[in-house]
């Protein structure tokens, strides 16, 4: 023990007496490691983090197999009925549906909050048991609104509550109603959808309260909201599963025609096999995979630049390995030494980079996603993240520390204490050259992947969507459920427009019930249209829709091609509170609301060679609709999508909870986000207890279908900067010692007249080769590897003209920096002095 504690004090001082080089190596592996550490955090939280629960092998996904997508969540009908069939095969079913509720914050502020809607058995038949007070009961499972109670989560009981163990049996409110605390959920479990954190979870029978739409979801079959989840019982398998199922099916599209006239059947998935989505786990793997590579990559260049380092070192110390040998020393102890200098250079920068990993990941996971929704990471430092770490510093000291060790002891002995002959410098020279070479290739890679995601996310923020170009303001709110009314709900809104429109910043204000490319919510319409015959294997056809008033075309910029839009007449037509009536879609209409405005991609597909003006969109079980106006296309769902047909119906005759109220502005978008804050400020002023789900600009609505790529974007332009920082630093450190190698022949080259140009010309030289390698090798893995990556990319082309020419001129330009500069300090030499010494 004396002895290694002997060892570590000598190897302390000798880091301590090159402070440059320690700080620089501490530094780079802090940046590697903690990288790593932090996106393995996130991998981890989303992709291979499985949840506490228990004998999760006997435990099933059910999805619905829609039109178009085959795993989508099922209505709360179809869970029941699933239930009620598989019973003999299931030990329970349960599931979740996504809630938000609006809490009171204590410097009086409000906050969105998100949460699980679960039914009462829920935690018993996942095997979770709460780490305070219960579950659910049966008999909280039983009627609508009767339960107001709820669990929270383990962190936001601490959070919010501070961790007090009475609050079992307090009331909190949410949403603006009182609900009783029964429990606390255990603090490894981080709800059933992965990669969002619920503070709360409680009673599906509650939806109602978290639910500002008005809209009984509960009885809604066309409605597909809910996850379900199954165990299966003992000796059942997925196959006799999936065969009652299918029994299940042919019942429903019998009985319930209308709602299953789109839908396959149903699906079954083991649990332990999906990640976020059997459909976008592929998407979902890729990301992660290519992200987990990028950081790899980094950290590979910066050992191959710290191994660079060693090897220079170990130049400049030959003489003492040489002595120490001649002394007896053997070959494993010196070995030992230096590996030793780099293991205890790879814990300082591992610890450094593990508390950077902890500060990211706290940071990133403490704040919402840029997604319009109080959503959050379940990304946390964990012991599993910690063991990360620490393997990857070990294998960091090994990866720059073995190779500079084992080069470094391998020398003739007697001609370095005769004339300090080199020994072997041209196979250390060689190696430095290939690990600089190396370090610019892969920097190249990464910085062609960078060009090719900037290039991705430009082409996509350059699309016209077809709304929302100018400046725009957008308050997403519900109304509370005490206006019990459409006429309050009316009054309430039309008071706030009048309020918003007052503003002397605004120009226009207009209302929609769901904005398009809402990435959490889309909705749909079924309807005939006559001389068609509706699609194969189905009853009618169906579009995306939304109600909108006159003003929300010319606020969001659509434009009217023929026809009208939706204006005073048309409200006219609303009925008195006693005569309206929910419609199959959900929709509160009166009986008289038969108007719509429809795309031209609507025009396009049903009525090609006829004047649409004035036709009929026949609607099963409701009211048949009058085609008043066509409006210019806008992309519905995806930004980049094909035209969709789209049908408008109108404010001025429809009533729901859930509105969109768009407010345009002249001048910039930060304008629009000035004018975003004081509308929160009117309406919260108008109505406290409002809910609101989104205050932003539409711009910042738009740059939610943005932030995938974004996000990919922009990891990609960090870590290939900081790459190709590690590569500049790694190519002027061989430049900066072949100055101080070669210092007697530029001593001689100057007394003999040679110009600082031929000077800086032989030194920087070699770097540039090197460089030119490094980029030829990196530039022909690009051409290979980047093809991995092109689902990732929107509308680039791997191969990219513009990407593939301006990456060689970065390169070029930082590989000038980092050569010239410490050439230039060959021209301060003294040749006199030089040659004396």
């Amino acid at each position: 023990m004396p002895t290694v504690l002997r060892s570590i004090r000598r190897s302390i001082r000798r880091l301590r007496a090159r402070p440059v080089f320690t700080s620089i190596a501490v530094l780079s592996l802090a940046l590697g490691v903690g990288a790593n550490t932090a996106m393995f955090s996130v991998v981890d939280s989303i992709m291979l983090r499985s949840q506490p629960y228990a004998d999760a092998e006997q435990l099933v996904d059910l999805y619905l197999q829609g039109e178009g997508f085959p795993s989508e969540p099922m209505s709360y009908p179809d869970f029941e009925d699933v239930r009620r069939v598989t019973e003999d095969l299931l030990v329970g079913v349960t599931g979740t549906g996504f809630a938000i509720a609006q809490v009171n914050t204590p410097d009086g502020g409000i906050e969105m909050i998100p949460g699980e809607l679960v039914p009462a058995n829920s935690f018993d038949i996942l095997g979770i048991t709460p780490a305070l007070g219960r579950g659910f009961t049966d008999e909280e499972d039983d009627a609508l609104g009767s339960a107001p109670v709820v669990v929270l989560s383990w962190d936001r009981w601490m959070r919010a509550h501070g961790g007090d163990p009475e609050i079992i049996g307090q009331d909190i409110r949410m949403s603006g109603q009182m609900f009783t605390v029964v429990g606390v959920a255990p603090r490894n479990y981080h709800g059933a959808l992965k990669a969002i954190v619920p503070e709360f979870y409680a009673p599906i029978t509650m939806d109602g309260a978290f639910s500002p739409s008005g809209i009984d979801r509960l009885q809604q079959r066309s409605s597909h909201w809910f996850f379900a989840r199954g165990r299966l019982k003992p000796r059942v398998t997925v196959t006799e599963l999936e065969t009652r199922l299918a029994s299940l099916t042919a019942d429903l599209k019998e009985r319930e025609r209308a709602a299953w006239d789109r839908t396959e059947g149903f699906s079954v998935v083991p649990t332990r096999g999906v990640v976020l989505n059997p459909v976008l786990d592929r998407f979902v793997l890729a990301g992660g995979s290519v992200l987990m590579a990028l950081v790899i990559l980094v950290l590979t260049i910066t050992c191959a630049n710290l191994a660079g380092f060693l090897l220079a070192r170990a130049s400049d110390q030959r003489r003492v390995v040489a002595i120490q040998t001649a002394l007896g020393a053997s070959r494993s102890r010196l070995i030992g030494e230096q590996m030793l200098d780099a293991i205890i250079l790879a814990v300082l920068g591992g610890s450094l980079g593990m508390t950077t990993a902890a500060f990211l990941v706290d940071f990133v996971s403490s704040r919402p996603l840029p997604v319009g929704l109080p959503i959050k990471l379940a990304a946390t430092v964990d012991v599993r993240v910690l063991l990360f770490g620490a393997v990857t510093t070990l294998l960091s000291a090994i990866l720059f520390g073995l190779a500079p060790a084992l080069q470094s002891t391998r020398l003739d002995v007697a001609p370095v204490l005769k004339d300090e002959a080199t020994g072997g410098g041209r196979t250390r020279q060689r190696l430095r050259s290939t690990l600089v070479v190396a370090q610019v290739a892969l920097s190249t890679l990464l910085l062609v992947a960078a060009g090719l995601f900037l290039r991705s996310v430009s082409t996509m923020q350059n699309l016209d969507p077809g709304f929302g170009q100018q400046p725009t303001a957008l308050l997403n709110f519900g109304i509370p459920q005490s206006y019990a009314t459409p006429s309050e709900r009316r009054i309430l809104v039309d008071n706030l427009v009048a309020d918003i429109e007052a503003l002397p910043e605004v120009e226009s204000v207009g209302l929609i019930d769901n904005l398009h490319l809402n990435i959490s919510n889309t909705q749909s319409l079924r309807f005939n249209i006559d001389g068609l015959e509706p699609p194969e294997g189905s009853e009618s056809y169906t579009a995306d829709y939304a109600w909108a008033d006159g003003g929300f075309f010319e606020t969001a910029g659509i434009r009217i091609t023929s026809g009208r839009h939706f204006d005073e007449r048309d409200r006219a037509a609303w009925l008195s509170d006693s005569e309206v009536q929910q419609d199959e879609a959900g929709l509160t209409t009166g009986s008289q609301a038969s108007l719509a405005v429809v795309s031209q991609a609507f025009v396009d597909r049903y009525f090609p060679d006829r004047p649409v003006l004035g036709q009929t969109i026949r609607r099963p079980q409701s009211r048949d609709l009058e085609i008043v106006g066509v409006a210019a296309d806008t992309m519905v769902r995806l930004l980049g999508e094909d035209p969709r047909p789209f049908i408008y119906l109108p404010a001025e005759q429809l009533d729901t909870r859930n509105i969109a109220l768009l407010a345009r502005t002249g001048g910039t978008e930060e304008n629009a986000r000035a004018l975003s804050a004081r509308i929160l400020e009117r309406a919260r002023a108008l109505e406290p207890n409002l809910m609101v789900l989104e205050s932003r600009t539409v711009g910042d609505h738009l740059g939610t279908q943005l932030f995938p790529s974004r996000a990919l974007a922009a990891a990609f332009v960090s870590f290939s900067g900081l790459a190709l920082v590690l590569a500049g630093i790694g190519l002027a450190g061989i430049v900066s010692y072949g100055v101080s190698a070669r210092s007697r022949e530029v001593g001689i080259r100057m007394s003999l007249g040679a110009s600082g140009t031929s000077i800086i010309k032989a030194l920087a030289g070699g770097g540039l080769k090197l460089v030119l390698a490094g980029g030829a090798v990196g530039i022909v893995l690009a051409l290979a590897v980047t093809r991995i990556a092109s689902s990732l990319l929107f509308r680039v082309e791997t191969q990219d003209p513009l990407v593939f020419l301006v990456v060689p001129g970065v390169l070029l330009t930082v590989a000038a920096i980092a050569t010239v500069l410490p050439s230039l300090r060959a021209l301060r030499l003294n040749p006199t002095k030089t040659l004396r010494s």
